[in-house]
């Protein structure tokens, strides 16, 4: 029976996904807590779940830090290789270098330098659009694998 509620649900999920708005803490643990939910309705692993909700906690994280609020929308793509796909936009002042941002070590406000790219890492497909004073869109996914 489970599988007949993936197909579902994945239907359900397929085309619209879920956009929800990201102004304050409270808001990126509602996300993270969402998107690990449906993960797991996915039947991701419970690794992979983390490195989802993981991903995606950083990119928030960096939204709040840096530009204030956000959106995030999350949904269910594909039906033979299903697929986690998440987009994180903002208004805000845009990455001045994003092949910097990328690199291990490096940060603009003094953390680890592990949040970009540890999201890249952990997500199957990544990529950043910014623009100065325009803001940033991060879309990324992880494919669900199945033997």
């Amino acid at each position: 029976m489970r599988g007949t509620r993936m197909n579902i649900e994945r239907k359900k999920n397929k085309s619209a996904g879920k956009t929800l708005p990201l102004n304050s803490d409270e808001d990126l643990i509602k996300i993270r807590e969402y998107c690990r939910s449906l993960a797991v309705q996915m039947e991701f692993s419970t690794d992979n779940c983390t490195m989802i909700s993981t991903a995606l906690y950083e990119i928030c994280r960096n939204v709040i830090d840096h530009a204030g609020k956000g959106t995030v929308t999350i949904k269910v793509v594909g039906s033979k290789k299903p697929c986690l796909f998440i987009t994180v936009k903002d208004q805000g002042p845009g990455i001045k270098d994003v092949q910097k941002a990328l690199e291990e070590g490096f940060s603009s406000r003094g953390g680890l330098g592990i949040g970009l790219p540890g999201a890249k890492r952990f997500m199957d497909m990544f990529e950043i659009r910014t623009a100065r004073d325009e803001g940033t869109t991060i879309r990324m996914c992880k494919y669900l694998d199945k033997d």
